[in-house]
C-alpha cells in the first residue's frame, strides 16, 4: 500500500552537513532515552539538537518523526497535531517510528 502524506520541511529533517563532529556522549545518551521508545529533544538555539538528532537517527538505524516548530507555530496544540499526523502516518505505511 502505498501512502502519500503531507511533506513540508516542518516534517523533514534537514541534511546532514557534509563535515561534522558527533558528541558520543550526547549519541549515548539518545541511545539511553530510545530504550523509553519516544525521545523528545528541546533546548535553546544553537545548541547542537539538529545536527545531534540527525547523527543519532543515522547511527541507530532509525526513522525519527520529526517536527520543526518556529516562532509562528510554537504551540502545544500546533505541536500535537504535527505528531499526531505523522504518527498516524507511520502507522499506516507500517514504519518503525
Amino acid at each position: 500500500m502505498k501512502i502519500q502524506g503531507l511533506q513540508t520541511d516542518k516534517l523533514t529533517p534537514v541534511h546532514l552537513p557534509e563535515i561534522c563532529a558527533p558528541r558520543q556522549a550526547l549519541l549515548k545518551t539518545f541511545d539511553r532515552a530510545a530504550e523509553k521508545r519516544c525521545v523528545y529533544v528541546a533546548a535553546p538555539a544553537g545548541c547542537g539538537k539538529t545536527l545531534s538528532a540527525l547523527l543519532w537517527t543515522q547511527s541507530a538505524g532509525r526513522t525519527p518523526i520529526w517536527i520543526g516548530l518556529d516562532e509562528y507555530d510554537n504551540t502545544l496544540p500546533a505541536f500535537y497535531r504535527l505528531f499526531l499526523y505523522r504518527a498516524f502516518f507511520f502507522h499506516l505505511a507500517g514504519w518503525q517510528a
